[in-house]
């Protein structure tokens, strides 16, 4: 059964919260798998939280479109903002010995993603995550 979720959010922490909840709550809404469904929550704490920290110089209010589209054994997270010019995919992997702060959760992104691609237009920053069970 495929459903569709979409939020545009403000780029703050308290925005991020509540959609954390609304993502999890969806997701369990349209019965996805339990380790699916923590999966997605991880990618999006870990891909709207680079957004917020990094992606402005600014502190106007900037617009995160999130959006989670489930199929029958599939689920796609696509996250879309106007912040600075940053490729999830170019973050090199890391190795478990790596003593370097940060970079670790796009590490369990990818290691918890079928997919993880991204594309630039314009000013916007286009991130898309595929899940499979």
């Amino acid at each position: 059964m495929s459903a569709e979720f979409f939020r545009a959010v403000d780029n703050n922490f308290e925005a991020l919260a509540l959609l954390a909840a609304e993502v999890s709550a969806f997701s369990a809404a349209t019965g996805l798998p339990d380790k699916t469904a923590r999966h997605i929550d991880v990618a999006v704490e870990e891909l709207l939280t680079n957004v917020v920290k990094y992606g402005y110089d600014d502190d106007a209010s900037h617009q995160i479109k999130v959006t989670l589209a489930t199929a029958e054994r599939s689920a796609t997270l696509t996250v879309v903002d106007d912040g600075h010019f940053f490729d999830p995919t170019g973050v090199p992997p890391r190795a478990i010995n790596d003593p370097r702060v940060g970079g670790w959760g796009l590490m369990l992104v990818r290691q918890y993603a079928q997919s993880l691609t991204y594309e630039r237009h314009g000013d916007e920053n286009l991130s898309r995550v595929v899940f499979v069970w």
